[in-house]
């Protein structure tokens, strides 16, 4: 593994452009994540064009940082050769791996550089240690967890497996699985699987119980930022590789601040001796963006969403005395300092506004303290709490963090002086070493001699650079003289070459990529999904290959099956985890079915010795993430009438989804226990017995549905109706339909 520094723990930071690279590195991260301009998950960040790749790896490397490259979109069929471009460009100009969600894109990378890290992203939704020891199989070298993996999940994981494990630390949640959440692409046509999320979870939603409003436009969906940085010694002792921060969308100061408090933690966690978190480290990292915090599902924390407010509330600065109409100016009563430049929000309105003027006492002020009464020009009335968004102070002191260059690279040096003879110096760090020779020859002092630990401060000053000098051996056998400016020269061309040396770039031997051949082919035949063993009935009078919901599965199905001669066949959704996992492999119905259609890694595994369907959850999106499964494969939902033809042609088993309610998320939270209790308390019993649907700010109605391990189910407020497309399988989709609606849809 070509990892550039030695850890107990990488400390991942994100780097959304070079800014916050040079923040993220200077400021204590172990390695760097970012996009390039193609094909990353955040496209509304800056991220990287070519040439400022090469310098960041460039950069990143000198200082002991890895560089990890996100290619975690689905791929479109017209795009492949862009794709394998950048591969081959960030392959070829020292990356150190490359995350990737689409599994054609991972066949491909295999193919081409078998031995290059490829890391599994969070997109792939791995959340059992069975999905985990799949992605080990192929050679993956790290999986990046789902962030609804419990802690003690993540340990059994490093446990009882060599794959190398990420978590996200800290950071903004996707409120639903990430990789099954579909509500963007479906109701804006902005994909969260192609990097361009519209954020739908963090607008206002209404949740209704039976037709009556329970809780009317709150931000029911809105997840709180993840802070775990009281827990990095837990994710130390569960075996965890590498601690993640989210934020290719935030500022390098946010960056700089989030890395130098986590790494502050992480040092105190390895060594009692370094200083602790400070109350100013965690501060800072409010001071830069605050939303309400969670340490989550990995550490059981019921408090995950934010009903009341979905983006940067800030920290309390005063409260609001009065508004002038005419002056159009705000009075706010301070309870903190507030300078000039910082940015304010009054949260009852969600309004707020750089200071650009204060006045105290009819006289403006660049500063007011607490207690201060301060006018501010504001265009609307507002009332209530005034909160600070973003100080300067705390922007302009994490700027000063990453401003000057560091030296983090202990360099050793013997001199060898002879006279009539040319120095040499000989650099060593780390596993490397070089030697350089002088121009100039070393000469017989004629009256003083060179003073040994004047060459040795001479050689030491490294300033500037990445290096700090360490031991300096001087083997010098008689009295000599040399010129300060040639000591200067050797010690500058050393470093240059040193610097070569440690920057020189692993190389990966090509190889051409497999041709595609086409997968198993069959006649086209309908597939049936059903929640229910009402539907089940009526579904079973039409069709065969009928499946019914893992949770819906009891006896009376099995009869329903076995009336009609079938093979029972039983629909898992992604998502699986340990415990899930588990009880499906105890479930004594679960025996006695030979189909399954499977939505998750961990899923099909386990259960390989089963008839498989590969479902939606595959995000199965091009030809050759078709084609490389054996399997009968469902088209992702995100997938249009012109892309499933060069699929058909990878898998000839290929099933289109041409009828139901595409799932729009899975989430971990439960909106019901939510409004119920203030905060997600599983297996209330609510759900039992009613009907839920989540209602968004133009009033469209999402069915909401929850299953035994209270997970809720968002589907899409109006069914896809392709109508049957006669050379392809088709999948029907029943979720709220009745009886009589399936056997008209089936028989029609």
């Amino acid at each position: 593994m070509n990892l550039h520094r030695n850890f107990n723990i990488e400390l991942l930071a994100p780097a959304g452009e070079p800014e916050s690279l040079r923040a993220a590195v200077l400021c204590g991260a172990n390695a760097v994540y970012l996009g390039l301009q193609a094909f990353s998950a955040r496209v509304s960040a800056d991220n990287f064009s070519n040439d400022e790749f090469i310098e960041g790896v460039r950069f990143a490397h000198l200082h002991n940082v890895n560089v990890y490259v996100t290619l975690n979109t689905l791929i479109r069929d017209d795009e492949w050769e862009e794709a394998l471009a950048c591969v081959e460009f960030v392959v070829s100009h020292g990356a150190d791996g490359i995350l990737v969600q689409d599994i054609g894109l991972f066949r491909a990378i295999r193919d081409m550089y078998p031995d290059f890290p490829v890391h599994i992203s969070t997109q792939m939704s791995v959340t059992s240690l069975e999905a985990v020891k799949y992605f080990e199989e192929l050679g993956v070298r790290r999986v990046v967890l789902a962030r609804e993996t419990t802690i003690e999940s993540v340990r059994s994981m490093t446990e009882n497996c060599d794959v190398e494990i990420e978590v996200f630390a800290h950071g903004a949640l996707c409120i639903a699985y990430s990789g099954q959440c579909l509500m963007s692409s479906m109701i804006g046509h902005r994909s969260g699987n192609r990097g361009a999320c519209a954020q739908t979870c963090r607008m206002r939603w209404s949740l209704l119980e039976d037709g009556e409003t329970l809780e009317d436009q709150r931000f029911l969906l809105s997840g709180r930022d993840l802070n775990t940085i009281e827990h990095v010694q837990d994710w130390i002792d569960a075996g965890v590789t590498s601690l993640k921060i989210e934020g290719r969308m935030k500022r390098p100061e946010y960056v700089a601040a989030i890395v130098l408090a986590y790494r502050k933690a992480i040092d105190h966690a390895l060594n009692q001796n370094e200083p602790e978190v400070s109350d100013d480290n965690i501060m800072n990292m409010r001071r830069m963006f605050h939303r309400e915090e969670t340490s989550g599902f990995p550490f059981h924390d019921k408090h995950i969403v934010d009903r009341d407010f979905s983006g940067n509330k800030g920290l309390p600065v005063g409260h609001v005395v009065r508004y002038e109409s005419k002056k159009r100016k705000v009075y706010v009563r301070l309870t903190d300092t507030l300078t000039q430049g910082d940015h304010i929000i009054f949260p009852d309105k969600d309004l707020g506004r750089a200071v650009n003027k204060m006045e105290k006492n009819g006289l403006l002020v660049r500063e007011a303290e607490a207690g201060d009464l301060v006018a501010i020009e504001f265009d609307q009335p507002v009332t209530g709490e005034v909160r600070r968004t973003l100080q300067t102070s705390t922007l302009n002191d994490m700027r000063s963090a990453y401003a000057r260059e560091q030296a983090v690279r202990r360099v050793d040096m013997t001199l060898e002086m002879n006279a009539w003879a040319p120095m040499v110096l000989t650099l060593t760090c780390d596993s490397h070493t070089v030697s350089v020779v002088s121009d100039d020859l070393a000469e017989p002092a004629q009256s003083q001699p060179m003073d040994v630990n004047r060459i040795r401060k001479q050689l030491a000053k490294t300033g500037g650079t990445v290096f700090k000098a360490g031991t300096i051996n001087i083997q010098m056998h008689d009295d000599l003289f040399v010129r300060m400016s040639a000591l200067n020269a050797l010690r500058r061309h050393g470093l240059e070459l040193l610097t070569e040396e440690l920057l020189e770039t692993p190389v990966y031997e090509k190889h051409d990529i497999h041709k595609q051949t086409l997968n198993q082919t069959s006649v086209p035949e309908d597939y049936v999904t059903v929640l229910t063993t009402a539907q089940l009935e009526a579904a079973l009078e039409c069709r065969n290959n009928v499946y019914i919901d893992i949770d819906a599965l009891n006896q009376k199905a099995l009869d329903l099956f076995e009336a009609k001669g079938i093979t029972p066949g039983v629909a898992v959704p992604a998502a699986r985890d340990n415990n899930d996992l588990k009880n499906m492999s105890e479930n004594k119905y679960l025996e006695k079915c030979g189909r399954l259609l499977v939505n998750d890694y961990g899923t099909m595994r386990l259960f390989a010795d089963k008839e498989l369907v590969l479902g939606p959850g595959f995000n199965v999106f091009n030809a050759r993430s078709a084609g490389y499964f054996d399997h009968p494969v469902v088209a992702s939902w995100e997938c249009g009438r012109g892309d499933v033809k060069a699929m058909k042609e990878a898998n000839g088993q290929l099933i289109v989804p041409v009828y139901g309610r595409p799932l729009n998320m899975i989430t971990r939270h439960c909106m019901i226990t939510e409004y119920l209790n203030g905060c997600d308390q599983k297996h209330c019993g609510r759900c039992a017995g009613h009907t839920y649907e989540a209602i968004d700010r133009t009033g469209a109605s999402f069915p909401l549905m929850t299953d035994k391990a209270c997970r809720n189910y968002i589907y899409h407020h109006t069914p896809r109706a392709w109508g049957r497309l006669s050379e392809y399988s088709a999948l029907y989709v029943f979720t709220d339909e009745s009886q009589e609606t399936i056997r008209a849809m089936l028989r029609g």
